[in-house]
């Protein structure tokens, strides 16, 4: 293997590895957010359904 394939490679597995990480951490994030919502009111459950409508399309 030439050394640019193998950077490219590695670029790519830690690329993959912090895209997990931070759409785990965002999901984390949102449960977080739907419990809040839920205790203050019925209108902020709705913003958040919006807003994971949004990311799910990201």
């Amino acid at each position: 293997m030439n050394p640019k394939c193998t950077r490219f490679l590695i670029f790519l597995l830690v690329a993959f590895v912090i895209f997990k990480a931070f759409r785990h951490y965002l999901t984390d994030k949102q449960s977080l957010q739907e419990e809040i919502f839920i205790e203050e009111g019925f209108e902020k459950v709705k913003v958040s359904g919006v807003l994971r409508s949004f990311m799910s399309r990201l």
